[in-house]
């Protein structure tokens, strides 16, 4: 049978619609992780622009755990692996790599999918209660522009027609 049969089983869901986020660090929805053996979250960031031609700084990719799906001062940032993609109409990418406090992707992150590994365990290894996660994507200073969004795509433990909810 061949695979990714329109979605098949894995869930997979918008966490942030495609917008423009300069000027305003913005984050995405929180996905709830507890009934998943793994996730990978993307981000496609696209069209950045500045109102120099100095871009100095950003956007930073970061990724946060939390105890509900709503925002609060509890969240903790989440050590993640991750790979970039090449340019538009190419399947490369980088070499996975860690990410502690973010992704910087001042230089290279136009038009590009930052594919980050979620792991379900390590994320409620942070503490009780810690099952779900978001991406907060800040821009960088003096862009115009910078066009955001990020979903995400989950192995759930229990495979079925109907989706667990994971909000």
């Amino acid at each position: 049978m061949p695979g990714n049969n329109l979605l098949a089983y894995e869930n997979t869901m918008l966490l942030l619609a495609p917008q423009d986020i300069a000027g305003t660090a913005t984050g995405s929805a929180y996905v709830n992780l507890a009934n998943c053996n793994d996730a990978m979250i993307f981000v496609a960031v696209g069209n950045i622009t500045t109102a120099s031609d100095d871009q100095t700084a950003g956007p930073v990719i970061t990724v946060e755990a939390a105890t509900s799906g709503a925002s609060s001062a509890a969240e903790k940032n989440y050590e993640f692996t991750y790979r970039l993609s090449g340019a538009i109409n190419s399947n490369t990418w980088t070499a996975p790599a860690s990410a502690t406090a973010g992704v910087d992707l001042t230089v290279n992150g136009d038009n590009k999918i930052l594919a980050i590994k979620i792991d379900p365990a390590a994320i409620s290894a942070l503490g009780d209660g810690y099952d779900y996660v978001r991406v907060v994507v800040t821009p960088g200073t003096g862009g115009a522009i910078t066009l955001a969004a990020a979903w995400a795509v989950l192995d759930v433990k229990y495979k079925q027609a109907t989706y667990a909810t994971a909000t």
